[in-house]
């Protein structure tokens, strides 16, 4: 089984500098127009910027899981609504599904 540090995009290394943290970063990525690029790059961060990272990457992941939620929420309201609309004969469903 491969560990986590040779198949995450992002892996924190020893670093050999004191106050240091050692980042190493895989990424492949696809354009629109089907150009492909493959980055590798490695990089000592000192603690707080080690921080800074680690609370910037919460918060996008954070803002992500909060627009996810939203839309679900959306779409539930938006199905409770269609259901009442049917159920009092304002809207009829055609096709097969209800």
């Amino acid at each position: 089984m491969p560990d986590h540090q040779t198949t995450s995009p992002l892996a924190v290394k020893k670093s050999y500098k004191a106050g240091c943290v050692g980042i190493a970063m895989r990424l492949s990525v696809r354009g629109w127009t089907s150009g492909s690029a493959k980055i590798e790059a490695a990089t000592d961060l000192t603690t707080e910027q080690a921080r800074m990272l680690a609370q910037a990457l919460i918060d996008a992941a954070d803002k992500a899981e909060a627009k996810v939620d939203a839309k679900s929420a959306a779409d539930a309201r938006r199905q409770e609504w269609r259901n009442r609309e049917i159920a009092a004969g304002r809207m009829v469903v055609m096709g097969g599904r209800p």
